[in-house]
């Protein structure tokens, strides 16, 4: 099974919505197509890649700093995350479209030699054994649904069948002239859920929040919220450097909690194949799934350090 990254914290708006797609209907609901929704069809293929260095905080453990490489629509990664303290650990992850690394780099003191890797290599058509990396477990996901309309972040529209109708309201905020951008997916009259978004369409595109509410017992229940702030231009495209999400899950009534603040970005990298491969160094130590065993890499000479493909 070919391993791609995950699309985001709500992979499936149906599922949001409350909606059974085993209906007796066949294809998807339509999207309107007025001018804001054009409007943000055009925005959302302007950044179609990322760098960037940030700190990430999450439920899931201690700050961290992150350095990643990301192909957005090519789904291809290359993640360096550093965790804090005295024994100060780094993980990465590699996704190149076809294989996937995992694994960490060897530091002094408790590792033979330092500097090298320690990585798991799943090749291409075998199943990558969970907890496999993704990327909201590096708060790649939220950079994405910062930059692109999470409708749109996939190319895909609502994933529901074509008898319910999804209908798209805007409302203009006097104070600020934002645009409060709300769709809603109905049947028979029935609500089953909202995304809702704040836009400033004043020079491009800034999208300041983000809200999905879905249906439980009948009840509207928030899903997300991404607030977005201290936005800069780069190449184009508003990228927030302040980025903060709330979700939550079904069946608990504490919220997830994770933040992101933005130290340097470049959007649109001219990217090559080579940026999402995995070159080994010295001494490092390479898992093989299909072999089942580790293998030590030592180069015949300096100037020959072949990769382990």
């Amino acid at each position: 099974m070919k391993h791609t990254l995950y699309r985001s914290f709500l992979p499936c708006l149906a599922i949001l919505f409350g909606i059974c797609t085993a209906s007796a209907q066949t294809g998807s609901a339509v999207l309107p197509s007025d001018s804001t929704e054009i409007i943000l069809r055009a925005a959302s293929k302007q950044a179609t890649a990322f760098r960037a260095n940030f700190t990430y905080a999450s439920w899931a453990g201690p700050q961290r700093q992150e350095m990643a490489t990301v192909d957005i629509r090519g789904e291809r990664v290359d993640e360096i995350e550093m965790w804090p303290g005295d024994k100060q650990l780094i993980y990465r992850w590699i996704f190149d479209g076809k294989e996937t690394w995992s694994g960490l780099m060897r530091l002094p003191g408790n590792l033979i030699v330092p500097g090298s890797w320690q990585m798991q290599k799943y090749p291409e058509g075998v199943h990558v054994a969970a907890p496999a990396p993704k990327d909201s477990d590096y708060g790649i996901d939220i950079l994405k649904k910062a930059l692109i309309p999470v409708h749109l972040l996939d190319n895909k529209t609502f994933d529901i069948p074509s008898d319910f109708k999804i209908t798209a309201t805007d409302r203009k905020q006097p104070a600020d002239g934002h645009i409060i951008r709300t769709y809603r997916v109905e049947k028979d009259g029935q609500s089953f859920g909202e995304l809702e978004y704040e836009l400033d369409l004043s020079d491009g595109l800034k999208i300041i929040s983000t809200s999905e509410t879905g249906t439980a017992d009948g009840q509207q229940v928030p899903a997300l919220l991404l607030k977005s702030s201290d936005f800069k231009k780069i190449g184009g495209v508003w990228l927030p450097f302040e980025i903060q999400e709330t979700t939550y899950e079904a069946g608990s009534s504490k919220p997830v909690l994770r933040q992101i603040h933005v130290h340097w970005a470049e959007i649109n990298p001219i990217l090559s194949d080579d940026a999402f491969r995995f070159v080994a160094t010295q001494g490092s130590l390479i898992w093989d799934v299909k072999t089942s065993r580790y293998a030590f890499v030592k180069f015949p000479t300096d100037d020959q350090p072949p990769a382990p493909r």
